[in-house]
């Protein structure tokens, strides 16, 4: 179970990087076209050496960006690979898969219904209740140090001897002795070893009870947790939609005035580092989304579908 859900959240993360990479690049064409514009006003004499340099190392940073992008994105498949354990002559191809918008507004299924299937599969709790009749039979073990005890023995002999002149058979046919025993003990004093005996039996039964309650709400916590980031980051998606819309215009409105020389180019510059931490943001915001609706599915189903 853990292996599944490690392997989703690596894959996850992969795709996460591959949109990442989207947008720098995006993000680079931009700049590559804001410098030649910059070009332009610099001969015409309508911005400085000063402000055409800081458009230049934009563009530098832009190129750097996508080149981090990259590498993060080639760092998430070698994570992947690590978890698979795959060598490293071994080549991964991974499947792009692109999550349509739909899922981020998927109802989610009702929280306690989640938390008690989960509770009836998961490893950790299954393998503690193993121990809940082991320890309830120690305590009666335990107990029954005070119960009275009988013990019953049995013997047969025979008189046989090789000085006898006797044959063996005849030895065996006269001188056969069987006996029998019965012997009852009745507990009065122990030195409170059956006393200790069953405080350890209970002390150890109490531990289980209470190792029970933290998986229980441990497990309780990671679901409640899964619903509270989801809906925060649903919530932030929807809104950031909004923003990126309205950076997008800002950005178109202020790239035609900086083509005529009408505003700085650190406006123009801040407007579109607006419109990028506002795509990254979005891209954050519903990968967390997907994230955690495909581990409360998962603790509500016990599988995972990328679809």
């Amino acid at each position: 179970d853990d292996i599944e859900t490690t392997i989703f959240e690596a894959y996850l993360k992969i795709l996460f990087y591959n949109e990442a990479i989207q947008i720098a690049r995006e993000t680079l064409k931009i700049s590559v076209a804001q410098e030649k514009t910059a070009t332009k006003l610099l001969q015409e004499g309508k911005i400085s050496e000063i402000e055409y340099t800081q458009i230049e190392t934009q563009r530098v940073e832009d190129v750097y960006s996508v080149v981090s992008a990259e590498s993060d994105y080639t760092a998430a498949k070698n994570e992947l690979k690590k978890i698979l354990e795959l060598k490293i002559n071994d080549h991964i191809e991974i499947q792009k898969h692109t999550f349509d918008e739909s899922i981020i507004y998927t109802p989610l299924p009702d929280i306690v219904n989640v938390y008690d299937f989960a509770c009836a599969w998961n490893p950790l709790i299954k393998s503690n209740e193993l121990n809940e009749k082991v320890l309830e039979n120690n305590i009666k073990i335990a107990n029954a140090g005070y119960l009275p005890k009988i013990d019953i023995s049995a013997g047969i002999g025979t008189g046989y001897t090789t000085i006898d002149t006797q044959n063996w058979g005849t030895q065996i046919s006269h001188a056969v002795n069987e006996n029998i025993g019965l012997t009852l003990s009745i507990p009065i004093f122990d030195g409170n070893q059956t006393k200790r005996n069953i405080s350890k039996a209970k002390l150890a039964y109490l531990d289980y009870e209470i190792s029970d309650e933290e998986l229980r709400n441990q497990l309780s916590q990671t679901i409640e947790q899964l619903y509270i980031d989801f809906r925060n980051a649903q919530v932030k998606y929807i809104s950031g939609i909004k923003h990126v819309e309205v950076a997008e215009l800002n950005v178109e409105l202020i790239d035609e005035q900086f083509a005529q020389g009408l505003v700085k180019p650190i406006e123009m510059l801040d407007a579109h580092e607006d419109l990028l931490d506002a795509k990254r943001e979005l891209l954050s915001n519903k990968f967390t989304a997907i994230l955690c609706i495909k581990l409360i599915n998962y603790y509500a189903t016990r599988t995972i579908t990328i679809p």
